[in-house]
């Protein structure tokens, strides 16, 4: 009688402990972080005792088995990334509702996926156990598979397909447009797709490709392919119809835009009017062929320049800019035409006559330094007219001519330089003229003037001005003979200048 007693009670007992199934009460919250971050994923129950046990699982592929990573608040991974364990699992709550809350560190591209959060009944079928799953994504920033070409070369015509492959998560959407902002060769602005197909390659489609691979987790991935065009020169006038007066000391100036690859021979050519062929027009005094530089411009474009001096009658017609190179050869017309006035950037203006600005200062030196003497003009018209300096040698004697506006005309050299040099800036609305004379002597003293050359004028009414270099010997003894101590002795010293055709000279006598 006792042991049934005893039994019933016991029975009673476990009863009552199991009545109160254990149950996970809410949903898991999917959970979205980007790669490095840490994720949280709490699972609520009720009724959990003993020897009940909340696990985290992580199911690691659709078929495989299951990667136990805690039961209770014991994780069974010991894996330590930057100084901290890889899951941590943390209790929350009262006795009867719990949060068990699984922290992931670190995150990579493989701790995405589900994870299962169950309770753990003994002697109970497995299938019978309480269980919720919860979602982790990764969310991880494109990248653009590198082994695309980084520069295709195809020639004028030809078809060319651009791959762009790109990776992340979310799956980025791929965009391809130019990097010159221009619109695509097929239209539009932006091509959506990692295949883009070109058709029928003009020359104008050369250049940089952009793939942009994004799927809103910064920062967006690109790649640039470099797309280059092999094909005939194109030429291309700046300004076809170009106009000046003539025999007036005037100048006219063509511009040609050449693009090639591989590069274009460029030729200029005149049309004969009496036989209407082209002659080929050389570099000399009459014309002035450039090359210019402008950073604006691609690598295969080049700016070409015909610059005709001093206009005549027959200098009028037709002209043509020839570019030319293995695959073709193409050409840009101009025409030169009369104007009554002087049409360009280089014209004088109405009543700006070129004169000098300020009187030059008188320079004093001594033998063996260096003078400076400074020509201010403002109103300089270039092409027309030229600053020169001059030096009077004797009152009487004609002068020597020094320079022709930057050029000068004496070729002597003193201690490895040139004597003579003209340094020509700008200083506010003025040109300066900088005469520069080194190594200075005895001869160097005397008068120099600055004039501007005015073609069609009269001498008499060139602006000029004239200023005076005085070159001072030295004072002291020079060479082994000199006295030394306190000896009187007296020296003869001479300053010699010359000041409207004058020389002075005078002795000093003094002691040591």
């Amino acid at each position: 009688m006792i042991n049934m007693l005893t039994a019933v009670f016991l029975s009673s007992i476990l009863c009552s402990v199991f009545a109160a199934r254990p149950e996970i009460v809410d949903d898991i919250l999917p959970e979205v972080k980007r790669l490095g971050q840490t994720a949280y994923l709490n699972c609520s129950v009720i009724n959990l005792q003993s020897p009940a046990q909340l696990q985290w699982l992580k199911k690691t592929s659709p078929t495989g088995p299951q990667k136990n990573i805690s039961s209770d608040e014991t994780v069974f991974i010991d894996e330590v990334v930057e100084g901290k364990r890889k899951y941590d699992v943390v209790k929350y709550g009262n006795t009867n509702r719990l949060m068990y809350q699984l922290i992931i560190r670190s995150l990579t591209e493989t701790d995405a996926g589900n994870y299962t959060c169950q309770i753990y009944l003994p002697n109970q079928n497995y299938k019978e156990w309480p269980q919720k799953l919860g979602v982790l994504t990764v969310q991880i920033p494109p990248t653009i598979k590198n082994d695309s070409l980084a520069s295709i070369t195809v020639n004028e015509g030809q078809n060319i397909t651009l791959l762009c492959e790109a990776q992340g998560n979310p799956a980025p959407n791929i965009t391809w447009k130019r990097a010159d902002g221009f619109p695509l060769p097929n239209g539009g602005f932006q091509q959506r797709g990692g295949i883009y197909k070109v058709y029928q390659i003009n020359a104008t489609d050369r250049g940089q490709f952009i793939c942009i691979a994004d799927n809103n987790v910064k920062p967006p991935a690109s790649y640039t392919v470099q797309l280059v065009v092999i094909f005939a020169p194109y030429c291309t006038a700046v300004q076809d119809t170009v106009g000046q007066a003539q025999n007036r000391r005037f100048h006219a100036k063509f511009e040609c835009l050449v693009a090639a690859n591989p590069r274009a021979e460029v030729i200029w050519y005149k049309e004969n009017k009496a036989t209407r062929e082209k002659e080929q027009i050389q570099d000399n005094d009459k014309y002035k062929l450039e090359q210019q530089d402008d950073q604006r411009l691609k690598a295969d474009e080049k700016w070409y320049t015909l610059e005709i001096k001093n206009v005549q009658g027959n200098d009028y017609g037709d002209y043509y800019c020839t570019g030319k190179n293995e695959h073709g050869e193409n050409q840009a017309q101009f025409q030169l035409f009369e104007t009554m006035d002087c049409q360009g950037q280089n014209c004088p203006s109405v009543g700006a006559i070129p004169e000098i600005e300020d009187d030059i200062l008188p320079e004093v030196k001594k033998q063996g330094q260096t003078a400076y003497l400074n020509c201010s003009i403002i109103h300089l018209l270039h092409f027309i007219a030229k600053v020169q300096w001059i030096k009077q040698t004797s009152p009487t004697g004609p002068p020597k001519n020094i320079s022709s506006d930057e050029t000068v005309l004496i070729d002597e050299v003193v201690g490895g330089q040139m004597k003579y040099d003209v340094v020509k800036y700008r200083s506010n609305d003025s040109d300066i003229y900088q005469l520069i004379i080194r190594s200075l002597m005895e001869t160097d003293a005397g008068n120099y003037t600055c004039q501007i050359y005015l073609p069609n004028w009269d001498y008499e009414d060139w602006p000029q001005t004239t200023c005076v270099l005085t070159v001072q010997k030295t004072m002291k003894c020079q060479g082994q003979n000199c006295p030394t101590g306190k000896a009187p002795a007296s020296y003869q010293v001479s300053i010699v200048t010359f000041m409207f055709g004058l020389t002075i000279s005078f002795s000093i006598r003094y002691c040591f």
